[in-house]
């Protein structure tokens, strides 16, 4: 479906604040001529992106990694034997893959893998390439972090407060913002912070629908941070992403939720083996100059919101 056959979905990072949002004093949401235009994406199963700091997009999708750039022109596509399950780049800007239990790293023309599997029960979401050459890799197959480094042996298991997070397969979103690691809880509508030890740092976030809270059976399902410290989300349901200060407290709602009691998230039989109820959702990632883009998996297309 494209965006013309949906205005609800095309018009909801414009809409005027909620009530929550004005209760709380939270900040205008984005005008229509903060938004670019869409970029179309190709594929059965859109799983994740990424953003290098030169530019490049990188999209998990099927057995595939594309590189894009800004505009959306296509400059490379990686072919691999296995349904890519998510992307990042490091710091230099190497790009790493993960497919369901393991990840790799991609230069050139070839995908090298880190030969430790995390066994037949994982599900690689998200990860995380740290400075330090170690990677914290989401499974929410076991519900747990892993860190490992560049031989596959594992440094760290985390999980909150000795027990396991409760998340969807489909969405256990990580990231590391150069001094710590967020990881979204889905399924407790919190938001952690560990060092780079895995230690805990912070816990934040409720299950509410006001604007400071996050609302639905697992949210927010995208992660990330800007230069300012602060953190980013997006939502699904109720289709909002949002900027919050580091202590957990609402700095503004980007945009938000309108009625999309029209459509439903369709899937085929891929998506369903991947994501069961929860397919679809969006995703959220900033480049360098700390531009927010956003990844709509239901309608393939990424744009850029400010």
């Amino acid at each position: 479906m494209n965006e013309s056959s949906d205005p609800n979905r095309r018009r909801f990072l414009a809409q005027s604040a909620v009530a929550a949002a004005a209760a709380l004093t939270v900040p205008p949401v984005i005008s229509d001529s903060e938004l670019s235009g869409a970029i179309p994406l190709v594929g059965e199963q859109i799983r994740g992106f990424a953003i290098s700091s030169s530019g490049v997009i990188a999209v998990a999708k099927d057995r595939q990694v594309e590189l894009l750039d800004v505009a959306g022109k296509q400059l490379q596509i990686h072919e691999l034997d296995f349904p890519v399950r998510a992307v990042a780049f490091d710091n230099k800007d190497v790009l790493h893959v993960a497919l369901k239990d393991r990840i790799g790293r991609i230069e050139s023309c070839c995908a090298e893998f880190i030969p430790t599997r995390l066994g037949r029960d994982a599900v690689i979401t998200s990860f995380a390439p740290v400075d330090d050459n170690s990677v914290f890799v989401a499974d929410s197959g076991n519900k747990v972090i892993w860190k490992i480094n560049g031989d596959g042996d594992v440094l760290a298991r985390i999980t909150p407060h000795k027990r396991e997070f409760k998340v969807s397969k489909a969405f256990f979103p990580i990231h590391w913002t150069g001094e710590s690691l967020l990881v979204s809880e889905t399924g407790r509508h919190r938001v952690h912070e560990f060092d780079l030890h895995g230690k805990s740092i912070r816990t934040w976030g409720s299950k509410s629908r006001r604007a400071d809270g996050f609302s639905g059976c697992c949210n927010p399902v995208g992660l990330t941070s800007h230069s300012k410290g602060r953190v980013l989300t997006a939502e699904r349901g109720l289709n909002r992403f949002k900027i919050y200060n580091p202590d957990g407290s609402l700095h503004r709602e980007l945009a938000n939720p309108v009625s999309n009691a029209s459509k439903t998230e369709k899937s085929d039989k891929g998506e369903k083996e991947l994501f069961g109820c929860e397919s679809g959702g969006l995703d959220i990632a900033v480049d360098a100059q700390d531009h927010i883009w956003v990844l709509d998996r239901q309608d393939r297309t990424i744009r850029r919101l400010v």
